[in-house]
């Protein structure tokens, strides 16, 4: 019978640190190794590649090599590993994670303790800075997918996903596969189909006429076969493999647009705002958004000037009876 050992390698700073003394900003991998011939057979980065479902990743493992596993718990040095440096928030998340999976372990006997919660979670952490496009900002990214590309298939397609984020708050991955038959005419108005509530209830977004030509103008899939069912996808590809060719489009797209710290996530925050200080209740801008309106409380709403201006006009109203003269709010690109 074959034996494999699992090596946990935990990174700090760019040295190797013992799991007792990281601190939250720490990398680590797991490597599985035969335990005689050393031959490595797995190399997983714990944070980007570890699935979420520990229980399956082990049983696809299991069912690859045909094998009985003696997982232990072990350090090597590997001077060649990258840093994996953290923010905050993020390691938080992740720290639980390792501990669901080294819980996981320990439930099976596979480790003698979880180790994960010997690291310190960092405490009092402030939520990420919210900072929304601005009309100009926005502009300068669609005059940059004309440039983008080796073939007007490319432009076109990068130019009707950065609307599509725009006026969806869409995520990346979503945007990527989305399905022709999400959108639809009622009345007058197109609409695009955003998500089903926990109550039944169906949310849509009107979809604008801008938004609307650059799909109808984006080709058929490279690929596809048969009637093509979405925008973006052939359908033969994995769903992250199309993830990630979107991701790559993306940030050509935002590099040449000159735009410091651009990336797909700021679209969501820039909706948000504007739906904010256009008189939105944060349970609207969480429906769609498909959040909670506690996060949408937490992360949008005290970073919105046109909301704070909002709040001075009305204390003004209630204690001098007149209507300051406000900011100028931000504006939607037509």
């Amino acid at each position: 019978m074959q034996h494999y050992i699992w090596k946990w390698i935990f990174w700090d700073g760019g040295r190797q640190i013992a799991y007792k003394d990281g601190s939250p900003r720490f990398t680590m991998r797991c490597v599985l190794v035969h335990s005689k011939t050393t031959l490595e057979l797995e190399n997983y980065d714990c944070f980007s590649e570890l699935p979420k479902n520990a229980p399956l990743w082990l049983e696809s493992l299991e069912k690859v090599h045909q094998s009985a596993f003696s997982p232990q718990l072990r350090y090597t040095a590997d001077r060649s590993l990258p840093v994996h440096r953290l923010l905050f928030n993020t390691s938080a998340k992740e720290l639980q994670t390792l501990r669901i999976f080294f819980g996981f372990c320990l439930d099976r006997k596979w480790a003698t303790e979880n180790v994960a919660r010997r690291i310190k979670s960092p405490r009092n952490i402030k939520p990420n800075d919210v900072v929304p496009f601005t009309a100009l900002e926005v502009g300068a990214i669609l005059k940059a997918c004309s440039g983008v590309g080796r073939a007007a298939y490319e432009r076109a397609r990068t130019k009707a996903m950065v609307l599509t984020l725009r006026y969806t708050a869409l995520r990346i991955g979503d945007v990527a596969m989305l399905a022709r038959d999400r959108i639809s005419m009622e009345g007058d108005r197109w609409r695009i189909f955003l998500r089903t509530e926990k109550n039944g209830q169906p949310v849509f977004l009107p979809v604008p006429t801008d938004m609307k030509t650059a799909l109808d103008a984006v080709p058929i899939p490279r690929g596809t076969i048969g009637e093509s069912r979405y925008f973006f996808w052939s359908g033969n590809s994995s769903e992250k493999a199309l993830k990630a060719v979107a991701d790559r489009s993306l940030r050509t797209v935002f590099k040449a647009s000159g735009i410091p710290n651009a990336h797909a996530h700021r679209f969501r925050h820039t909706l948000a705002t504007e739906l904010l200080g256009s008189g939105a209740s944060f349970e609207e801008v969480a429906d769609i958004l498909g959040n909670s309106p506690e996060i949408v409380r937490k992360h949008y709403a005290k970073w919105s000037p046109a909301r704070q201006a909002r709040i001075d006009e009305l204390m003004e109203q209630t204690h001098f009876g007149v209507l300051p003269n406000v900011k100028e709010k931000p504006t939607r690109i037509h």
